[in-house]
């Protein structure tokens, strides 16, 4: 039973409830001091309890900017019990946050987790807030176990090569946002580059409008991230990221996810500079990257915010275990509305430059706003790599009739590539338009004709089948497994 209050206190509301159910859970609640660990000072009147309950348990401490001293002398003499802390600051002229983040200029021996952040009150955002030189310790046995870093903070009061520099050289998870909106201020990316050459460990990178725009640099020197397995640089120009990647080197690198954000551009034709600066991207991933031997490949197109993404990533899927690399090709669109894009060319290009010879997953997802020829990706994937043997695909969403040519039989373009098909699953789309339903069984009687044993077929949600269309289909189920998730009924 304490083994259960223990996984529910980090999201638990209100502790004090398990105390009142019974006397035996009050009981058990009150004498582990693991229980109240998790403090959240905002809450006044119960974090001195939760204090006094967790004896010397390790403390993980959230804090919105305090209103009073109390508070305040209250956190600053726990500094050494305090493992994780999530501050967040509202206004920068309060002398109560002055003092809160010069307590962490003091050694913090079981600090692994720092969250610190800037927020908005009345729109108005705290900009113009400035850390101390030491904030982020002053060496390397100020924080000897911190392993998890995110700030949103303006980036010019960060100091990438003092304080910096120093906290990293245990960090494993580094997540930097900047609020700064004078890019003249943004430290240049040579500054960043040497903070980041102090971090041996560092597996996981994320950039938020880190990099100065339009940074360049003739230097050839290379720094070396060699523990880094996922990378992520948003908010900045294409010349800054190309700048930023082609000065580092990442042998084990497995997830790169670069955005150009368009705020600010003129837009003349949105549909040309999107895809403009989508070519821009792809051009700019360092040769090292597209290197990677693919064992999944995810294709994805979606309307969203004004910027264009390409990833090359092992994470996007989430219901799939992680077995390599996946390129995941992301083109958004705002919300304005824009006629159906063939992003087709954009896709082979990239596909073209990989090694899928060991390819054995394939996701193609599309929405209204883009479209994309399923049957010509698939040629493309069959002539730069006629090795590869792709066992399972999934397409979501897009047009119907890209399912029928995805199907092809193997002397049709890209048919060759799903000989080998296992596993077939199909989402969001609606397979009863356009007579696509009776072209969907007549892809599936050539498929199996041709030798493909397929194992399981999943129809999942907007797929619309009725039930004559699933009875028709158990004639494909004799030897597979059928699934149908979610299906509306009729």
């Amino acid at each position: 039973m304490s083994i259960i209050f223990l996984e529910l206190a980090p999201t638990c509301e209100d502790l004090l409830l398990i105390t009142k159910i019974c006397q035996g859970w009050r009981i058990l609640a009150l004498s582990d001091p693991l229980l109240w660990r998790f403090v959240d000072m905002t809450r006044h009147h119960l974090a001195k309890l939760w204090i006094q309950r967790s004896q010397n348990a390790p403390l993980h401490i959230r804090l919105i900017q305090p209103t009073d001293a109390e508070m305040v002398r209250l956190v600053i003499p726990l500094t050494s019990r305090i493992a994780s802390l999530e501050l967040s600051l509202i206004s920068h002229a309060d002398p109560l946050v002055a003092a809160l983040v010069e307590m962490l200029a003091q050694p913090v021996p079981l600090l692994r987790s720092l969250d610190v952040r800037c927020m908005e009150h009345n729109g108005v955002s705290c900009v113009q807030c400035s850390l101390p030189t030491a904030f982020l310790g002053s060496g390397d046995t100020s924080m000897p176990v911190l392993a998890h870093v995110k700030l949103r903070l303006p980036i010019v009061s960060v100091g990438w090569t003092s304080s910096l520099r120093f906290t990293l050289s245990t960090v494993l998870y580094l997540d930097i946002e900047s609020c700064q909106r004078d890019d003249s201020r943004v430290p240049p990316v040579k500054d960043l580059l040497e903070a980041l050459n102090s971090a041996p460990l560092l597996k996981v990178l994320h950039l938020g409008s880190c990099l100065r725009k339009n940074d360049q640099s003739n230097s050839r020197r290379m720094f070396s991230l060699a523990s880094l397995i996922e990378l992520s640089v948003a908010g900045t120009t294409t010349t800054s990221c190309s700048n930023f990647l082609k000065h580092i080197s990442t042998p084990q690198l497995m997830s790169i996810t670069l955005s150009c954000d368009q705020m600010g551009l003129d837009w003349v034709d949105d549909a040309d500079i999107n895809i403009k600066d989508f070519d821009a991207l792809l051009c700019s991933i360092p040769p090292q990257i597209l290197s990677h031997q693919l064992s999944r490949l995810k294709i994805v197109t979606l309307s969203g915010n004004w910027f264009s993404r390409l990833s090359l990533t092992g994470w996007f899927h989430h219901a799939m275990p992680f077995t390599g690399p996946v390129l995941a090709v992301q083109n958004t669109f705002g919300n304005r509305t824009l006629n159906p894009m063939d992003l087709t060319p954009l896709l082979c290009m990239a596909i073209s430059q990989l090694d899928c010879s060991q390819l054995r997953w394939v996701c193609i997802e599309t929405t209204a706003a883009c479209s994309l020829d399923t049957t010509r990706l698939l040629n493309v994937l069959r002539t730069s790599s006629p090795e590869s043997r792709i066992e399972e695909l999934q397409i979501v969403g897009g047009c119907a009739n890209q399912i029928v040519g995805a199907l092809a039989d193997p002397d049709e373009r890209g048919g060759v590539i799903l000989r080998h098909l296992k596993y077939l699953h199909i989402y969001d789309v609606d397979i009863r338009s356009t007579g696509c339903y009776s072209l969907l069984l007549l892809a599936l009687d050539r498929r199996l004709s041709c030798g493909t044993q397929l194992e399981k077929l999943i129809l999942g949600p907007g797929c619309h089948l009725d039930k004559e269309c699933r009875r028709k289909l158990q004639k494909y189920t004799a030897v597979t497994t059928y699934q149908v998730d979610n299906l509306l009924s009729y």
